[in-house]
């Protein structure tokens, strides 16, 4: 099945999908620094800017790719196939999972590595805001992907997958104890991104942990 999902994947519209979704986030970060940029100087400021740009928008971009990629089985009645051949939903699912995610990561990575070292980003911090730009589509991927399931309609993930950005971004900033900044770690309220604003300015890659454990903690709970 793994083989079988992987030239699915690369020879339907999901791949263009991807490809899409990430140039809107490098372009959209890309027009920000235009307008944004010029108010500040160094290239910590433009790496700064290019990962907040990047992780806010990054679910409003992706719903309707992910939304499109776990739940048009459903609406088109071939997870059955599946099932006749013997394959559990939960396997079904994961290996699903683990494709669009290898795939995506393998796109995102490069196309964003790319991006920093065409702005003359040094290479150890290229690669470090790179590494955890994937990590934050994994945990959006993730997020998106259960709701798919849940609702099984292409639509209504969507809608609820960018409703749910916009509520659970207001609930992070509420003064509510261990959870202001926990509840979504791509909003630019969140400890992480405190933490990554921290970590470019000093250009103290050896303190990326502090950003790492919170997407692995998540990551891990929700799989």
């Amino acid at each position: 099945m793994l083989k079988f999902e992987l030239k699915r994947i690369i020879r339907g519209r999901e791949i263009m999908g991807l490809l899409v979704s990430i140039t809107i986030l490098v372009m959209a970060s890309f027009f920000n620094t235009i307008f944004v940029q010029p108010m500040y100087d160094g290239d910590r400021s433009l790496v700064l800017d290019f990962y907040q740009a990047v992780s806010q928008l990054m679910p409003l971009v992706f719903a309707p790719v992910i939304g499109n990629y776990f739940t048009k089985d459903y609406e088109n009645k071939t997870l059955f196939f599946y099932r006749n051949q013997g394959i559990s939903v939960r396997r079904y699912f994961f290996i699903r999972l683990g494709v669009f995610i290898l795939v995506g990561s393998m796109i995102g990575f490069t196309v964003c590595a790319s991006y920093l070292l065409f702005r003359k980003i040094d290479v150890l911090m290229t690669f470090s805001v790179s590494f955890v730009i994937i990590l934050a589509y994994i945990y959006t991927v993730l997020l998106i992907s259960l709701l798919a399931i849940c609702s099984k309609r292409r639509m209504f993930t969507i809608i609820g997958a960018i409703a749910g950005t916009i509520v659970i971004s207001l609930i992070n900033i509420m003064p509510i104890p261990y959870l202001k900044g926990n509840w979504f770690l791509l909003d630019f309220n969140s400890h992480v991104a405190d933490d990554m604003e921290t970590i470019i300015e000093t250009a103290k890659i050896v303190d990326m942990y502090k950003v790492l454990i919170p997407f692995i903690v998540w990551i891990s709970v929700v799989i």
